[in-house]
């Protein structure tokens, strides 16, 4: 739940940031690395999932 919180505004960002490229060509960059940085935030995800699943089927 705590990765969906910091998910939701960084999306929101990333959203928004294409739409003020032409005035600083600059924030590709940024929009770049905070795209890297939600898709790992997605794979930590994942993965927590997998491990809470797997636990679940063993019990």
């Amino acid at each position: 739940m705590l990765l969906l919180v910091l998910l939701a505004p960084l999306l929101t960002i990333q959203t928004t940031l294409p739409t003020l490229f032409e005035g600083n060509p600059g924030l590709r960059n940024v929009h770049g690395i905070l795209g890297s940085g939600i898709i790992t935030l997605f794979l930590i995800r994942a993965a927590l999932w997998y491990q809470i699943i797997s636990y679940m089927i063993l019990i």
